[in-house]
């Protein structure tokens, strides 16, 4: 089966290669921040990603692209290159846990594609809408275990889960409007509460997987 996923697991891996080329020439010609290059790359490939159930038949297929990001991550980290993903001055290893995630959200919803697509949009839009909207506005912080959050950032999250989770159902499912909202408000709770015990970037793969996980469990 993996075979026949071939052209699409070249043109996946190409757009994800072209997207960080895209954020180190932005990070070399311009004068981003490595916050803002990551976000960028961070976001696009959760959009690539959001693809997965829809091109590829395969979790192996997907455990390929996985093991090679998360390997090539691994060795520019180590050897200082990719400025783009690797050169923001707090700890974290989130570069390395979104691949994983993927996987993990596939394999567990690999029979309802809008629980995936739902989940990694929650990854994608969410996560970033937190950290742009924390960074720029957050002016209540608090702290929760070794990090400083901000309310905005987690208001921000939650609506934006909820938005997410809430669009992609109703667009994928013929579940009840009437409860499709009031899952998603849910969850978009309990994920905001998670994103803000989860540090050095294992956010990354708790929020996600947390999304699929409730999100299987509550929907008919």
């Amino acid at each position: 089966m993996m075979m026949h996923d071939g052209p699409w697991v070249m043109i996946l891996a190409c757009g994800f290669s072209m997207l960080i080329f895209i954020a180190e020439l932005w990070r070399k010609l311009g004068s981003p921040s490595a916050e803002a290059t990551r976000k960028v790359v961070h976001i696009g490939s959760g959009f690539g990603c959001g693809m997965m159930p829809f091109v590829l038949n395969s979790a192996w297929s997907v455990f390929f692209l996985a093991l090679v990001f998360v390997s090539v991550f691994a060795i520019t980290r180590q050897m200082g290159l990719l400025p783009s993903l690797h050169g923001v001055q707090r700890k974290t290893q989130g570069s390395l846990y979104y691949p994983i995630a993927v996987l993990i959200v596939f394999i567990l919803s690999s029979h309802t594609p809008a629980i995936y697509l739902a989940s990694i949009l929650v990854l994608a839009l969410a996560d970033g809408a937190a950290a742009m909207i924390g960074t720029h506005y957050g002016v209540h912080r608090y702290r929760c275990g070794p990090g400083v959050r901000s309310v905005e950032g987690s208001v921000a999250f939650c609506v934006v889960s909820y938005l997410a989770i809430s669009t992609t159902l109703l667009l994928l499912t013929e579940i009840a409007p009437s409860h499709v909202c009031a899952v998603s408000l849910g969850v978009a709770l309990v994920l905001t509460m998670v994103e803000s015990m989860s540090f050095y970037g294992t956010d990354n793969l708790s929020v996600p997987v947390g999304a699929s996980l409730l999100l299987g469990y509550f929907l008919p």
